[in-house]
Order: structure tokens, then C-alpha cells, then sequence
């Protein structure tokens, strides 16, 4: 089994909710899985039954990720809005960012791991530009360099936290 460190993990209202849905979602599936074992056991000799030996790897790997989510709940804080200084970057934090070099604006928002969706401007605040972000303040003027051969010179232009 992996080892779990014991850090502190950092989620919105909203990522706090999409975890305990994955969790849901996972508990029902180590439910079907117990079914189906139950069910492959009817068959007799368990040496050669592939659906029980599929079913029990299913199950540990169900329990496996159960038990990680477990942890990182233990060691969880939900960060609300009225925790933040609203005039610097943080965890819940809208970020409205202008490229100074095109002029063009961007919009991202800094959550926890399970809110994290890069495609929906929903930015990890850990991943490489979650942590360029994190602390800057409004006017702030920053570079990001996503690859050894490409900068990029933003400005933050806004910062809002939903009340």
C-alpha cells in the first residue's frame, strides 16, 4: 500500500462536495463489486474463475482509493471566502489576468485538486500557474514560463472571491 503523507489539503465548498460525490460514486461501486464476487463464488472452483479474480482486484483497487480520499479528508480545510485577503490571490479567488504583450485577458479561478479543470479555467493551486498566482496582488505584473523557451508577462487586472 502507498504511503500517505499527512499534509494539510486545501478544497473550495465546491471541491469539498465533488469528493464526497467521487467518494459516493466509488462506495457503490465496492458495493456492486462485493455482489459480484458473491456471485463469481457461486461457481465453484475459485482457481480458474476470471470473474472473481477480476472482481477482487476491482476491490482492492476500489478500497485502495477509498481509503486514500479517506485520508485526504482527515487532513482537509475548506477554504471560505471571509478566510481570504481580498486583495491578494488565493484559494477561491476569480483572477482576471491581462497578457501584456497581446493585450488579451484571461479569467481563471484557483481551487482545490478535486475542482481542478484546467479546460473550465479552473486552476489547481499547486499546478505550475496556481502557484505564480497564489499571494500576487491586484496590479501586480508577473511572468509565467509554462516551457524553457516561451515567457509570458501577465498583469492582474481584478480579483473577486464569491460571497
Amino acid at each position: 500500500m502507498n504511503q500517505i503523507v499527512q499534509t494539510k489539503s486545501y478544497e473550495t465548498k465546491k471541491g469539498e462536495e465533488l469528493l464526497h460525490e467521487k467518494i459516493r460514486i466509488l462506495k457503490d461501486k465496492a458495493r456492486k463489486i462485493i455482489e459480484d464476487i458473491a456471485h463469481a463464488r457461486s461457481f465453484g472452483d475459485l482457481s480458474e474463475n476470471a470473474e472473481y479474480h477480476e472482481a477482487k482486484k476491482l476491490q482492492n483497487k476500489y478500497s485502495a482509493e477509498l481509503e486514500q480520499l479517506t485520508q485526504y479528508i482527515k487532513n482537509l480545510h475548506v477554504v471560505e471566502s471571509h478566510e481570504c485577503d481580498e486583495n491578494s490571490v488565493s484559494i477561491g479567488a476569480t483572477v482576471h489576468i491581462l497578457d501584456c504583450d497581446t493585450e488579451k485577458k484571461k479569467v481563471y479561478k484557483i481551487v482545490g485538486f478535486y475542482e481542478a479543470n484546467v479546460d473550465e479555467g479552473l486552476i489547481f493551486y499547486n499546478s505550475p500557474l496556481g502557484k505564480v498566482l497564489f499571494g500576487k496582488k491586484l496590479n501586480d505584473e508577473f511572468e509565467f514560463k509554462p516551457n524553457p523557451n516561451k515567457d509570458f508577462f501577465y498583469k492582474i487586472i481584478n480579483i473577486a472571491y464569491d460571497k
